[in-house]
């Protein structure tokens, strides 16, 4: 029987699969913000280098961008649920030797680096694999309300994680960031494990066929389908132009040249995540939108403006009034786009789809970074942020310019 139409955005927890995924992914996207502020802190004080801190940053990257390909295709050939378990048991290990060599005292730079890199390695096979498996346990009739409640989730993670990870080191010490993380994981994985009683997927594909095969079957899906390629060519320049400079530009521009102190990059951030998270709960009730691709592009365009912003010598309030807007902005697109992958590419290819996503959005995430740390200081922070900001701004338009994408209903 088919469900009546609902605008609650947690209609889609009465559905018990999704809820229990969900309850997991509640949790361990928590305790990755914790995790994050912990490792800062370690890395920090036991080096004192914010280009150690990079490094350590790029050895978790560099595995899932290197790997996500394969892991797409593994995720579509294998049970995703049982992929999903190996990946939270595996990080819950990780977390639990990084807590065990921060208590020690032991705990050396080179299995940071190791561990870190492991971690990567499990977030190659674990995010193609809940993309894919979302519309698997949901009805049609919610996936909306499930992709906005999986937003949901990690924007809390990003507000309320760091202020108790901050609590977690004024009390135990990075390693118990660690350990809370570690904790997270195994909840995770006992989540899914009762899930993959209710819920067991059976290989579907790649049988019979190896997998540099069904990733050329995956890539040309994706090169035959303009609106896919040109999003994920739209995705990498984005995440080029914009990560670089909100992770580098804004909050040098905020301590050295406007003189304001942590609490105002504090509530710019915050104002980012309260942006996405009242698009998520509105987003939901809308149901399914007409010329979502002229509406996800022009959403996006709000970033550029953010940033354009940012470069201007305004009211550190208007400041936190874009970046409400460039997050509501950027959610807009990111749902939309979720929600189409979903629907348009087949159950069978979406894993390996979904990987080809990831890698090409964020590949160029890791150079984003280092060229915005070059401009700052030799171009200028202000100037590099009216580059960063324009583009931001054109490349939007330019992705309209495509038919496949004004015509995507």
């Amino acid at each position: 029987m088919t469900p009546p139409p609902s605008k609650n955005v947690f209609s889609a927890l009465r559905y018990r699969p999704f809820a229990l995924l969900w309850a997991g992914q509640t949790l361990s996207r928590l305790g990755d913000t914790i995790y994050t502020v912990a490792l800062a802190w370690w890395v920090l004080g036991e080096t004192g280098s914010p280009e150690t801190m990079s490094y350590v940053l790029l050895a978790n990257v560099a595995p899932a961008v290197a790997l996500g390909l394969f892991g797409g295709v593994i995720v579509d050939r294998l049970p995703r649920l049982r992929v999903m378990l190996a990946a939270d048991v595996a990080r819950t290990a990780i977390n639990l030797a990084f807590a065990a060599g921060a208590a020690s005292g032991e705990l050396a730079l080179w299995e940071v680096y190791l561990l870190s890199a492991a971690a990567g390695c499990c977030q190659a096979f674990f995010q193609p694999a809940y993309v894919a498996i979302v519309p698997e346990i949901t009805p049609s009739e919610r996936l909306v309300q499930a992709n906005s409640l999986t937003t949901l989730s990690g924007q809390f993670g990003q507000i309320l994680g760091p202020t108790i990870g901050a609590l977690c080191i004024a009390v135990g010490g990075s390693e118990l960031g660690f350990a809370l993380n570690a904790i997270t994981f195994a909840m995770s994985a006992v989540s899914l494990f009762w899930l993959s009683h209710l819920h067991i997927r059976i290989p579907r594909g790649g049988e019979g066929s190896s997998l540099l095969a069904d990733l050329g079957d995956g890539l040309r899906t994706v090169a035959g389908q303009p609106w896919l390629w040109v999003t994920i060519v739209l995705a990498s320049l984005a995440n080029f132009t914009l990560a670089g400079p909100m992770r580098v530009t804004v909050p040098y521009l905020i301590r050295e040249v406007r003189l304001e102190g942590a609490l105002s990059l504090g509530i710019l951030l915050s104002a980012g995540a309260a942006g996405s998270v009242l698009v998520a709960l509105v987003f939901s009730s809308l149901g399914k939108l007409r010329r979502r691709g002229v509406i996800a592009y022009t959403a996006l365009i709000t970033n550029g403006v953010m940033l354009l912003v940012f470069a201007a010598n305004g009211p550190i309030g208007l400041w936190w009034a874009a970046a409400f807007l460039g997050g509501a902005g950027l959610i807009v697109f990111e749902l939309i786009w979720i929600g189409t992958l979903q629907e348009m590419v087949s159950g069978e290819k979406l894993g390996r789809v979904a990987a080809i996503d990831y890698v090409g959005s964020f590949g160029l995430l890791p150079v984003g970074l280092i060229v915005a740390g070059v401009l700052t200081p030799s171009l200028g922070a202000r100037e590099t942020l009216v580059l960063a900001g324009t583009a931001m701004c054109l490349l939007p338009l330019l992705a309209l310019l495509s038919p496949a994408i004004r015509r995507l209903d």
